[in-house]
């Protein structure tokens, strides 16, 4: 199956679950009127099931609820898909209301609960498919031509996504070295590789190269088309990560252009008026809280609060502020290792969030002694407001984590960015936050699946 084969695959089964959570919850609850043939209630619930199914149609590819987006990981999936039932619901009462027609409240709201069981059900299920032994057997075997930090990302976000329905087994240097399946590291010339990609059964190549190796890779390419390999190509000026990518074909010349990303920015400097107003209602939620850790920290450690330096939007400096624990210390136990493991410690940026240094959500921000030494690449995370949590946290990523990893998720939250995208990673940080509860410290991994590396790709091609 192809990816939008099981993108509209999902959708059937989404739209033939809700219908069915419709009727059993409207026979339930309509029960006499639904006996007693009155003709109202039954166009009611016709309206109701059109409005439904129309409106979830629209949702599913405006809000990415197909589940390829979170990489099938259940938490996020599952906060996407709640959200994308309440605007549901939103849209389903307020379109019964035009229509002038009346539908049970207490029907549309189980019904809707119903129907987000199902569609965390569906889309676990179809996470599971797509990992299975089969799945792995009959997906196409892909080799990734070039190396460094591009070639690692593109191993990395294709094991993430298993609807692709491809698998890197290998990487072939454009110096001429190789690993691949069932073999070390050896010398091929170009004219070696096509009987290699042939005798190892690679279907796809992917290329991950720059302009100066082009020549040589040119005779390749030709051999590889021959011989049916599917080849793909990531742009050498790789800025897909702040670009929003089109492609256009101009009498058979095809023409990448890469556009810098304009969010909109009338959404951003509502977000800058809301995020202090929102701040203070959490400051005063947490303000019991927060005074009970910090009486605790200063009994055990003599301050309650520190301050550092960070670097903000635009790379200026602010103090940073958060509770006196090490989150590194090994003498961490008990309501310490508590603090931390829930992240209460940072709490007191909220404080930050309220002077306008910070956003509840976006980018971590990191040390003046780190941005000095970032690239012009890792610079553009710096375009917008740090935050309290972010999109490289609710994947795993902490404060210890490679500059590197993180940047490749802020830039992807800063392209994509929008009011939605912050409610479901606000609530992602959330539910992450109460999971660590009872997850105990040694069991806990990163949230997301480890990055591709050379020498964990030839060791999985060692075994094929």
């Amino acid at each position: 199956m192809t990816r939008n084969s099981i993108r509209y695959s999902i959708l059937i089964v989404d739209l033939l679950w809700m219908t069915a959570a419709l009727l059993v919850t409207s026979r339930i609850h309509l029960d006499a009127e639904l006996s007693a043939g009155h003709h109202g209630v039954l166009v009611d619930m016709i309206i109701t099931l059109v409005l439904s199914v129309s409106f979830w149609s629209l949702l599913f590819f405006v809000l990415h609820l197909d589940g390829f987006d979170k990489a099938w990981g259940m938490l996020g999936t599952a906060v996407s898909l709640a959200l994308g039932v309440v605007i549901l619901v939103v849209l389903v009462a307020a379109g019964t209301y035009l229509a002038h027609r009346a539908f049970s409240c207490l029907v549309l709201a189980w019904a809707s609960g119903l129907a987000w069981v199902g569609f965390v059900a569906a889309r676990w299920v179809v996470g599971r498919l797509l990992i299975s032994r089969y799945a792995v057997r009959t997906s196409r075997r892909a080799v990734i031509v070039g190396d460094g930090r591009v070639a690692t990302e593109v191993a990395h976000k294709i094991a993430r996504h298993p609807e692709l329905r491809c698998r890197v087994v290998g990487f072939i240097f454009p110096t001429g070295g190789q690993s691949g399946p069932g073999r070390g590291q050896e010398s091929f010339s170009t004219l070696d590789i096509p009987g290699f990609l042939r005798g190892n059964q690679i279907t796809d190549v992917i290329l991950v190269i720059g302009p100066l190796v082009a020549p040589e890779v040119s005779p390749l390419l030709a051999r590889c088309r021959a011989d049916g390999v599917r080849i793909s190509l990531v742009p050498s000026h790789y800025e897909l990560y702040s670009s929003q990518p089109k492609f256009v074909r101009i009498e058979g010349l095809p023409l990448l252009t890469l556009e810098e990303h304009e969010s909109n920015s009338f959404l951003r400097q509502v977000k800058s008026a809301t995020e202090p107003i929102v701040a203070t209602f959490l400051m005063a939620a947490a303000l019991p809280v927060l005074g009970i850790a910090a009486l605790w920290v200063r009994k055990r450690h003599g301050k309650a609060f520190i301050s550092e330096e960070r670097c903000g939007q635009d790379g200026t400096p602010f103090q940073f502020h958060r509770l006196n624990l090490d989150r590194d210390a090994d003498y961490l136990r008990g309501i310490d290792s508590f603090l931390v493991r829930t992240s209460l410690t940072e709490l007191p940026q909220l404080w930050n969030v309220i002077l306008g240094q910070m956003s509840v959500v976006g980018p971590r921000p990191e040390s003046p002694d780190r941005v000095k030494h970032y690239s012009e690449w890792h610079n553009k995370r710096l375009a917008v407001k740090p935050g309290i949590t972010g999109l490289a946290q609710v994947h795993g990523l902490r404060h210890g984590s490679s500059s590197e990893d993180k940047t490749r998720f802020d830039l992807q939250y800063i392209v994509n960015w929008s009011p939605l995208l912050d409610v479901v990673l606000a609530l992602e940080t959330v539910l992450t936050m109460a999971q660590r509860l009872w997850t105990p410290p040694h069991n806990r991994g990163r949230g997301s699946a480890p990055i591709a590396t050379e020498a964990t790709l030839r060791s999985e091609s060692a075994k094929c």
